[in-house]
């Protein structure tokens, strides 16, 4: 016979904790309810095992033994408890086809178990890295005990060494045979005007303890790779398609968008794990609002939630799970900024620049995020309190169509005919050196590899480098 949801009385699909469900109601069951097991049988089935401790049907076979052990939902919990065992494999044993309607169900529960077991492998990678703490500490205590040890030596070998002289000078003026300067010539005595006199050298070997401290605690979450990509992507609209640049082999690929319009003078950053974010852009009179994830290694793509704002040659970069969006051009320059949540899928408004800008780029250098264009101003940003500094003055002129890189100490500004240097703590013009003219704004944050900040350029889409060292600009054929 066949039961009836107990939700909305239709003709039930599913059967879990004893209720049964169809396949709509069954989702609103899971989703109130997100911390309990959910196990899922069809009502009509009649699996031919049998439960071991009851000997009722079995929904579940559990491989915690060489021996599977077959149970029905009600006696899993009195197994795993009585059983003495930490892990506990668990199938469901499906004895029909599982129905059409319920197919976007199953890849969501799925992907939950698939996130359940990747939660699963992090647990067992910070417990290793929890041993692996306690294993540096012990040994950066033992080092550091070591260090004192050592300057205790040396303290005492001096405080001998001084009491040593002390008795010698005493004996000097007891005896009268005992010469002043035998003594300074003996334990090699300098006095030169006035200034102290140098009795000994302490030398403390600080490598051997402050080695410790490096990579003390270095931590990496499986899932989002916190590895820099040195493949440099160039996305192309109208031609529909991403051409990918190994620096390191010079090699070329290039792959086809397939049905992914993306529109012209849209930006784009790297993300964690080799994907790419790409937003806004415009078409024909039309601005775009549209943010997608793309994944270069199998061309798929994930389309976001839009922008606030629709916006072409803006400025974006991604920092800490979130990516920021700056500026950007919509008839008018924009100073409004905004950010995504990459974890939460949301956008979120942030303080708009202190002036209207596109055509530019942003840098990140300790936790701040520096910028400049359409003026001789440098903005720096802070993403923590959401606030921004401006530094008047910097720049001999106001320029659009700009990009920006950071290198050591510096600030390397591409702009008109020129590359401007500035120290990044003063915020002053180191150098200046010769470029070709031409509009320098970057489709994508610039990036140093190798010493060469590498970045686009608008005129001609194409791929440039500026070496840091011998200062030459080059473009690369792509």
């Amino acid at each position: 016979m066949e039961l009836a949801c107990s939700s909305c009385s239709t003709p039930s699909q599913f059967k879990c904790h004893e209720q049964a469900y169809c396949a709509s109601c069954v989702t609103r069951h899971i989703s109130l309810d997100m911390s309990s097991t959910h196990i899922l049988i069809n009502p009509l089935d009649k699996p031919e095992s049998f439960c071991s401790l009851c000997e009722g049907q079995a929904s579940l076979k559990c491989r915690c033994s060489a021996v599977p052990t077959f149970l029905c939902s009600l006696c899993l919990s009195i197994h795993t408890e009585s059983s003495g065992l930490k892990s506990h494999p668990i199938e469901l044993i499906w004895s029909s086809e599982i129905p059409q309607t319920s197919t976007e169900l199953i890849e969501t529960l799925v992907k939950i178990e698939f996130g359940k077991k990747i939660i699963k492998e992090n647990l067992k990678y910070l417990t290793l890295y929890d041993q692996k703490v306690q294993n540096e500490y012990l040994k950066l205590q033992q080092s550091i005990n070591n260090h004192y040890d050592c300057i205790e030596d040396e303290i005492e070998k001096a405080e001998n060494y001084l009491n040593s002289l002390s008795t010698e000078l005493e004996e000097c003026k007891r005896n009268s045979d005992s010469s002043e300067i035998g003594f300074m010539q003996k334990n090699n005595f300098q006095i030169n005007k006035g200034k102290g006199i140098k009795l000994f050298d302490g030398n403390i070997d600080d490598d051997s303890c402050i080695g410790h401290l490096k990579n003390f605690a270095n931590l990496v979450i499986k899932g989002e790779s916190n590895s820099t990509d040195q493949r440099i992507y160039m996305i192309k609209p109208r031609s529909k398609e991403i051409v990918i640049l190994d620096p390191s082999t010079k090699a070329i690929t290039k792959r086809s968008l397939g049905k992914l319009a993306l529109k012209d003078t849209g930006t784009w950053c790297d993300l964690p794990n080799r994907r790419l974010f790409y937003c806004g852009g415009v078409q024909g009179p039309n601005f775009s609002n549209e943010a997608y994830t793309i994944d270069p290694k199998d061309m798929s793509y994930q389309v976001h939630p839009t922008m606030h704002k629709s916006r072409a040659l803006s400025s974006v970069i991604y920092y800490r799970g979130k990516v920021y969006v700056f500026g950007g051009y919509s008839g008018i320059n924009l100073s409004s900024c905004e950010c995504f949540d990459l974890h939460s899928k949301d956008w979120k408004m942030i303080s708009d620049m202190p002036i209207a800008r596109s055509a530019f780029s942003v840098t990140e250098f300790k936790g701040f995020f520096y910028m400049t264009g359409d003026s001789t101003s440098i903005d720096k940003y802070d993403p923590k309190n959401d606030c921004y500094q401006t530094f008047v003055n910097v720049l001999p002129a106001p320029c659009s169509y700009s990009t920006i890189a950071v290198y050591e100490n510096s600030l390397f500004i591409q702009q008109t005919n020129s590359c401007i240097e500035v120290d990044i703590e003063k915020l002053k013009i180191k150098d200046t050196y010769p470029t070709p003219q031409g509009r320098w704004w970057s489709f994508f944050p610039a990036k140093v590899i190798d010493g060469q900040i590498v970045f686009s350029r608008y005129d001609d889409a194409g791929i440039w480098t500026f070496n840091v060292k011998s200062k030459n600009i080059n473009k690369i054929k792509v």
